[in-house]
């Protein structure tokens, strides 16, 4: 039986140290403890779940089952994205090791993230409503008896 790997990717532990290096900490694996890391990797799983709910960004990180999962699991988001995972992730962690960012830092976070939204983010598609009114600049319809965009009723819409 061969085992297949499903996720991919940048191992946590190296997105973790890569924070604590933009947060100017040592990011050697005898300098950081065990409870470290896994801070870390409950605040990255709540940091991608909220980009993933709240902005629509879908990176397919490796969601811990249970607990806050391993620093040694590969994060499942591509390489392209990791920079923006370390620059949030360090924002994330700064206050708690005594950290504060400046101006520059704002920026490459900024930078990061424009470049992560343009790339993963999906853009929602909706199409126009039933009787939405065509707008005043449609020169073709002015005068028109029907001034409304008319979409087919779907069977499986009640009949009010």
């Amino acid at each position: 039986m061969t085992d297949i790997p499903l996720y991919g990717g940048p191992l946590k532990r190296d997105l973790i140290k890569g924070a604590y290096g933009v947060c100017g900490q040592s990011d050697t694996d005898f300098e950081l403890t065990t409870e470290e890391y896994d801070s870390a990797c409950r605040v990255m799983n709540q940091l991608l779940a909220r980009w993933q709910t709240q902005y629509g960004i879908v990176l397919g990180y490796n969601f811990p089952a249970t607990g806050n999962g391993s620093a040694d699991e590969e994060s499942g988001i591509p390489d392209d994205a990791a920079e923006a995972v370390t620059q949030a992730l360090a924002r994330r962690i700064a206050p708690g090791i005594g950290k504060a960012f400046g101006a520059e830092a704002n920026t490459n976070l900024a930078e990061a993230m424009a470049a992560l939204r343009s790339h993963y983010a999906t853009v929602p598609l909706m199409g126009l409503g039933r009787n939405t009114p065509r707008g005043a600049g449609n020169r073709r319809f002015i005068g028109s008896r029907n001034p409304y965009f008319v979409a087919d009723i779907s069977p499986d819409e009640v009949v009010q």
